[in-house]
C-alpha cells in the first residue's frame, strides 16, 4: 500500500501511530513521529521505552485496547 500514490500518506501515518501506542506512546508521539522521524525514532531506540505490544495487560493499562 506504500507504493500507491496518496494512500501511502495515510498508511504512513498508521504505521506511526501503531509504532508509537505498540511502545507505550500517545498521540502526541505520533505527531512527533510523522513530523520530527529523525528526533522522535532514536528516542524509541536508544530511550527507556519498552515494546509492550504483546503484553495485554500493560496494553490496557495505557488505554489503548477498549476491553
Amino acid at each position: 500500500m506504500l507504493l500507491i500514490p496518496f494512500v501511502n500518506i495515510y498508511y504512513a501515518i498508521v504505521m506511526m501511530n501503531e509504532l508509537s501506542k505498540s511502545f507505550g506512546k500517545s498521540s502526541g508521539f505520533t505527531v512527533g513521529l510523522i513530523f520530527l522521524p529523525f528526533v522522535f525514532l532514536p528516542m524509541l531506540a536508544f530511550g527507556d521505552a519498552k515494546y509492550i505490544y504483546n503484553q495485554t495487560e500493560e496494553i490496557n493499562e495505557i488505554g489503548i485496547i477498549q476491553a
